[in-house]
């Protein structure tokens, strides 16, 4: 058996895939997928933490230990010029611009915490979120009890899946008897007596 060497130069001309899926189709790596919503989060906490330029927590004072911990965002929220200003006497300008930060980052991130101004410090630079993951045990049964996003049960309205559900289970005939049946139904509907009263002009185009 030959070995396949990735740096190959493969033909793709007349392809109807993108370059990239024939590489990926070659070396067997799977795709992103990020165009795919995430079923659940693998976390089971997140964190939000100010430090300084070094990175060290200056809030919240308790701050739990981030070895296992997977740092999600690191936004700068401030700098060390503002910091050096505050040396002027612009204490209370810097960290209200710091703060405004913090709380635009926060809203935008969507995170639930609660920061107050009077806990804010002159040397904060970056607002850090870490996430703690799930367990492996507890990740394989949140991951056994999701529904994919798009699994008929979720994009089919409920007309549809029952549609596709007795298709599934009816068999060809049984599908092709209810066919006939429901086509009969509205047939005779449309010769009826009370039809050809109530709309005389239809029945000719109700009929054909």
């Amino acid at each position: 058996m030959h070995s396949l060497h990735l740096s190959e130069k493969y033909t793709i001309t007349d392809n109807r895939h993108a370059p990239n899926a024939v590489f990926q189709a070659a070396s067997g790596v799977q795709p992103l997928g990020n165009k795919l919503p995430p079923l659940f989060s693998p976390y089971s906490d997140v964190f939000v933490a100010l430090t300084n330029e070094h990175e060290h927590v200056l809030w919240p004072p308790n701050c739990p230990s981030f070895q296992h911990a997977k740092l999600l965002h690191k936004i700068a929220v401030g700098s060390k010029g503002e910091a050096e200003s505050v040396k002027n006497g612009n204490s209370v300008n810097h960290r209200q611009a710091v703060f405004e930060r913090v709380v635009s980052a926060v809203n935008s991130l969507k995170l639930n915490a609660l920061i107050n101004i009077d806990d804010m410090s002159d040397d904060v630079a970056f607002l850090m979120v870490y996430g703690f993951l799930l367990e492996p045990e507890i990740f394989v049964q949140k991951a056994l009890a999701c529904v994919h996003p798009f699994s008929p049960e979720v994009c089919l309205p409920s007309v549809l899946r029952d549609v596709v559900a007795k298709h599934c289970s009816m068999s060809h005939h049984e599908i092709a008897l209810s066919r006939a049946t429901f086509v009969k139904r509205w047939t005779e509907r449309t010769t009826s007596p009370l039809q050809v009263e109530l709309f005389p002009n239809m029945t000719g185009t109700l009929s054909s």
